[in-house]
């Protein structure tokens, strides 16, 4: 209809449709009329009393509330306003999971943030900061607590759930895993066999290393009891030579000469992978020897790099 229309007198029925809505919506309107014709109740949804809102919008509870991205926006009814950069973060969080381990995950990990706290933002903040730079120093700093948050939360919850993650330090050809490689173990009926790959804390192999420490997983090689020794380029237990194919001997632990170590009922000799030179036999036990209760998790699967993610076979 326009300005300036004439309307007649029409004999004509003239229809009235309600608006057009989406199709996805139409029936879900079939279903509540479906409701609405047999008499069935449908209990509406809670009201938010207004306290709860004036308190989201305060600054200091929307970061609070958004610590579930988008909670706050969904208490006060304005997920609406937020659905994209919430699918925005939903993808990233996802890729940031399965690129976990490679340099990629860092970036995807960093925009998840952004996304994470631009969320934060748009509950209540942006209404009490006006200055560019204000809101600038703000976002970064929600972006510090938020990363604090992932840093130490999601690590608590792997291990609440038994499950703990960590990079190679060293290479085992067996089951092609290299220095680097990132891998996820179990933490719980912890028992180990010659072969296994453990998470654990090594520190301190002489001269320029002696003060470093690395966490990471390393391979087992010889088990509580047993007596190991290093001769001729090979692991010997208890006077039997291992293959050296499935245990070979890294070329700093074949440099430190007459290396015999017998292992105490609850010690286990690793293998991991150090540069230097000026190794001897004290140095590697000092490296390789460690007590059980140092042993934090047993690798069952290898994530990264993504064409060898699968299951970590059994040794033989």
């Amino acid at each position: 209809m326009r300005c300036g229309s004439i309307l007649g007198k029409s004999s004509a029925p003239l229809e009235v449709y309600p608006p057009r809505m989406p199709r996805w919506a139409r029936p879900l309107r079939g279903l509540l009329r479906f409701f609405r014709l047999n008499g069935i109740q449908i209990p509406k949804a809670p009201q938010i009393p207004a306290w709860v809102e004036t308190l989201i919008g305060s600054g200091l509870f929307a970061v609070f509330f958004s610590i579930v991205p988008g909670l706050a926006q969904l208490l006060t009814r304005q997920f609406r306003s937020i659905w994209i950069v919430w699918v925005s973060w939903l993808f990233f969080f996802a890729a940031t999971g399965f690129f976990w381990g490679s340099s990629l995950s860092w970036l995807l990990c960093s925009l998840m943030l952004a996304s994470h706290a631009w969320i934060a933002m748009r509950a209540g903040i942006l209404s009490e900061i006006i200055t560019l730079r204000s809101r600038v120093f703000v976002l970064f700093g929600i972006i510090l607590l938020y990363f604090a948050i992932y840093r130490y939360g999601v690590p608590a919850g792997l291990n609440a759930m038994g499950f703990s993650g960590g990079y190679s330090l060293t290479s085992v050809d067996r089951i092609q895993v290299a220095t680097g490689d990132y891998l996820f173990g179990t933490t719980r009926n912890l028992s180990f066999q010659r072969g296994d790959m453990a998470m654990t804390e090594i520190s301190g192999t002489g001269g320029h290393f002696q003060a470093r420490r690395s966490t990471g997983f390393v391979e087992i090689v010889g088990l509580p009891g047993e007596t190991l020794e290093v001769k001729d380029g090979l692991f010997i237990i208890n006077n039997k030579p291992l293959d050296q194919h499935l245990y070979p001997v890294p070329g700093w632990i074949k440099r430190a000469q007459r290396l015999n170590v017998t292992l105490g009922s609850h010690q286990y000799f690793v293998v991991a992978d150090f540069h230097g030179t000026g190794y001897n036999s004290s140095h590697v036990t000092a490296v390789c020897v460690v007590p059980s209760e140092r042993l934090q998790a047993r690798a069952f699967l290898q994530w990264w790099p993504l064409r060898n993610r699968g299951f970590i076979e059994t040794a033989p």
